[in-house]
């Protein structure tokens, strides 16, 4: 780590004759900066992005300046300052901590972003922020939102979430955008958004007024009031799940409720692995194999295709291998 004296912060102040004090003479702005015992012996301290900065006293070989244990202070610095557990110190002008990865406040702030992942992204995999993504989260919360102060009283899910928020406004997040749109779109109807209601909703995101939460759950409540739009997403369920349409049966039970597409599916995923649904996997796996074979399979073909779809729990378009990445 590179150091050198601070020519602008050279020490010849003493206080009452009492000698060189340094806490005294910090020069901390209102700035939020990381507790520690550093603050002692350190002056100029500042927060820049996630590196902290200041101008450290060493100790002195000679007497020090005016008599005092210290000379004069060095500049020095510390690099991604949320990955240290427990004090940041001044170890003879340079700062310094233990650093661990796993420490409680990055363990609070995983937690925080996993949570507002879901309710921003509508996703846990690959939204999820474990190892390097969410460090990138946390470096984020320091270098462009100025939430250290957020971050070390113990990262929030609302914390996290604002995180998020912020990142999907900009330029770059485009198709992070596009991703949470189709999402919403296709979890709640089954789907894809016209070019105009993906405009609109687009337009919500960069305002910051809406995500995938909102998104969603304004499109199920549309759906629902709608008799036409809600029967298609139950057909549309069905054949997603079964490889068929459902009868009128079907249709007259799921009507009257409100179950979105993706929780429909789910539900109906939960029935062919039932015992009341085996007619229904036996359907989906006969109809997914003549599909594959050109054929009509025999029954040992079926038995052991059934074995194989029931190790993964899969449906019918998953059988198939044609489902949209989105819908995870």
């Amino acid at each position: 780590m590179k150091r050198t004296i601070n020519k602008n912060v050279i020490i010849t102040v003493f206080v009452c004759g009492l000698g060189f004090l340094f806490g005294a003479l910090q020069n901390v702005s209102a700035q939020f900066i990381p507790p520690g015992s550093y603050q002692k012996t350190c002056i100029e301290i500042k927060l820049d992005g996630a590196n902290l900065k200041a101008s450290c006293a060493e100790k002195s070989k000679s007497g020090g300046i005016g008599g005092s244990e210290f000379s004069a202070p060095v500049n020095t610095a510390l690099e991604n300052v949320y990955e240290c557990d427990g004090d940041i110190s001044n170890d003879n002008g340079n700062l310094k901590c233990n650093r661990n990865r796993n420490s409680l406040l990055n363990k609070q702030a995983q937690t925080a972003f996993t949570l507002a992942s879901m309710q921003v992204f509508g996703r846990f995999s690959q939204g999820e922020p474990t190892g390097i993504e969410m460090y990138a989260w946390i470096y984020r919360m320091f270098k462009d939102y100025g939430m250290a102060k957020n971050f070390y009283e113990g990262t929030k899910q609302a914390d996290a979430e604002k995180v998020y928020k912020l990142w999907l406004t900009q330029s770059k997040a485009a198709n992070l955008r596009k991703e949470i749109i189709d999402r919403a779109f296709y979890l709640a109807t089954g789907g894809n958004p016209t070019p105009t209601q993906f405009a609109f909703w687009d337009a919500k995101i960069k305002s910051g007024e809406s995500w995938y939460a909102t998104i969603h759950e304004t499109l199920k409540q549309e759906m629902n009031k709608n008799q036409a739009s809600r029967k298609l997403m139950i057909q549309t369920a069905y054949v997603t799940a079964f490889g068929r349409m459902p009868n009128d049966n079907d249709l007259k039970y799921w009507m009257g409720r409100d179950e979105n597409f993706g929780s429909l599916v789910e539900k109906s995923r939960n029935w062919i692995y039932s015992s009341g649904g085996a007619a229904d996997l036996v359907f989906a796996v006969k109809s997914v194999l003549e599909f594959n074979l050109k054929r009509k399979p025999n029954d040992d073909e079926v038995k052991n295709a059934v074995s194989e779809y029931t190790k993964k729990r899969l449906i019918f378009m998953e059988m198939r291998g044609v489902m949209p990445k989105i819908y995870y």
